[in-house]
């Protein structure tokens, strides 16, 4: 009563902000901004429009305000409907509960425009329909709140699953990556423990091999009543070939033995190890004495009859062969076996080499009055 002026101003200022919450608001409710980002736009430039209004109301006069601010009452009405009609199509379920409560309060927007505008008589529903239609929304609107917690808190725990089925998966994958990290790795240190048994040179199998595997082939034949056989071979006259030729054209040498060595082996478990310097030992696990001698003889023979061809000279391999066989059940050790069979190479060196002596077993055989005792 004591400012008719501000009375007059806070008409169309109270509609602006009205507007410009129900606007607000209907962006906020429909999710605009994800779900339809042009009208969200439309919705943004309402509310500057509204901002602007705020501030020059009171330099354009109470009347044209006040007429703006009523036709934005249309405006706001329709783009209202407009959106959640779109949302619906779109299959959003809230934006029906919000139309039908957002329903109630434009009617009676709608209305109250109309009484101003001259167009529909001034009685109680249209004077009041702002009232009555807000107190109808509120009502509505608690409802759509609720069907809105209720999707959001589906929707919540739609992501909780899917992060967890993405955890899963990415912890899956982490598994299986690391698995086969471990099995490469695995591998690898089967490759770096195969590569130190092995004599870098020739290829063949080192003393280290021997020492870790020899007695578990013992134990093999032992189980499975087969005799082992042991060859140790020497290379005649090796010294000089270094000497004439040098190490190279040696380590050459000691290759192509090694080849033709090889190539004698009739399955895998027969073992070829360089046992030092031009010296090679052949485990022969189930070859008897008979088959181990022929054998040795063969190879003999082979390495004779492939010279080796050095500064394009023609280098003649010659060998002592040493041999030694038991039955393993009955066999002290295989230590003492290749004691046995290095005895009896160098009784093949002492008598003119390039020959095949066999050697004496008799202490490596179990004394079996001693077991029984």
């Amino acid at each position: 009563p004591q400012s008719p002026n501000w009375a007059n101003w806070a008409i169309p200022l109270t509609i602006a902000v009205g507007e410009t919450s129900m606007a607000i608001f209907a962006m906020t409710f429909l999710d605009l901004r994800r779900r339809r980002p042009l009208m969200h736009r439309v919705f943004v430039g309402f509310v500057i429009f509204q901002l602007l209004m705020l501030a020059i109301t009171p330099l354009i006069g109470y009347r044209p305000a006040i007429l703006i601010e009523t036709a934005g009452v249309f405006v706001i009405a329709v783009m209202i409907l407009t959106a959640a009609l779109m949302l619906i199509r779109d299959g959003y379920r809230p934006a029906r509960y919000f139309l039908l409560a957002w329903t109630a309060l434009l009617v009676g927007v709608v209305a109250y425009a109309l009484v101003s505008f001259g167009l529909l008589p001034k009685i109680f529903l249209t004077e009041y329909g702002i009232q009555i239609g807000s107190a109808l929304e509120m009502t509505l609107l608690s409802f759509a709140l609720a069907f809105r917690i209720r999707d959001l808190e589906n929707e919540k725990q739609r992501l909780i699953r899917r992060s967890r089925d993405q955890l899963e998966a990415q912890v899956a994958e982490r598994t299986r990556d690391l698995n086969e990290a471990m099995k490469e790795l695995s591998e690898l240190n089967l490759r770096l423990h195969e590569h130190s048994l092995r004599d870098g040179l020739t290829g063949a199998y080192n003393r280290r091999f021997v020492d870790q595997h020899v007695e578990a082939m013992r134990q093999r034949c032992a189980e499975g009543q087969q005799p082992l056989s042991v060859l140790m071979i020497d290379l005649d006259h090796f010294k000089q070939i270094n000497d004439r030729y040098g190490h190279l054209v040696g380590d050459d040498c000691l290759r192509t033995v090694a080849d033709v060595l090889h190539s004698q082996l009739l399955n895998d478990e027969e073992k070829l190890v360089r046992w030092g310097g031009e010296e090679f030992v052949i485990l022969l696990p189930g070859v008897g004495h008979q088959a181990a001698l022929q054998r040795a003889e063969q190879i003999r023979s082979n390495l004779a009859a492939c010279p080796s061809t050095v500064q394009n000279q023609s280098v003649q391999l010659r060998t002592s062969i040493g041999v030694a066989s038991a039955d393993a059940a009955q066999l002290e050790s295989v230590a003492c076996l290749l004691e046995s069979a290095d005895g009896a190479l160098y009784q093949a060196k002492r008598g003119g080499r390039d020959r095949v002596v066999v050697g004496q077993i008799a202490g490596c055989i179990k004394d079996e009055t001693s077991d029984l005792r």
